[in-house]
């Protein structure tokens, strides 16, 4: 959910993608790891189905709206988040299993965004609203699942909390 409208860009898909690769450069100046991983990712535009970001471990997906109203430090924080779901290997069909994706998702983002936050990986992204909260810290997503499933179940409803990015499963290893 936009914390307040996102307007359309006027710049196209080589200025944006100019203004990820200054991120992806500022990552690896000031957190060489990051960085590095950044460098491994193929930018795409995929403006006309995604709202925010997203990764499949090959691409970085970007709205280029999204990206446009973002401050440079947010799009490191964005770029950074997208990277720790292929380290943390969220987008594997088999560790979803038979879990919700959109729960796995949040609970995924949950353990990366507390990283980034310890880490100081550029500044959190204000444009939506991202899972934070420090109760989770040094939790594994699973714990963080069965949690937020949990709370769910006891509260007699279903999680209407939405992670702002999206997941892209892989059907292969």
């Amino acid at each position: 959910k936009t914390n307040r409208p996102i307007p359309e860009t006027k710049k196209t898909s080589a200025q944006i993608e100019d203004a990820l690769i200054k991120a992806r450069i500022q990552m690896l100046i000031s957190a060489p790891f990051f960085g590095n991983l950044a460098t491994r990712l193929r930018f795409k535009d995929a403006t006309e189905w995604l709202p925010t970001l997203a990764t499949d471990g090959r691409y970085f997906y970007y709205n280029r709206n999204f990206v446009d109203a973002m401050s440079a430090e947010e799009c490191i924080f964005g770029m950074g988040h997208e990277v720790l779901h292929c380290v943390y290997d969220h987008l594997d069909k088999k560790r979803l299993g038979n879990r919700d994706p959109r729960l796995w998702n949040i609970a995924n983002d949950y353990v990366i965004n507390a990283d980034l936050v310890e880490a100081k990986i550029g500044d959190q992204i204000k444009l939506v609203d991202i899972c934070f909260d420090w109760k989770y810290r040094g939790k594994m997503s699973e714990e963080i699942y069965d949690d937020l499933f949990q709370k769910a179940v006891n509260e007699g409803r279903v999680i209407t909390v939405e992670a702002f990015d999206e997941h892209i499963y892989r059907d292969d290893d």
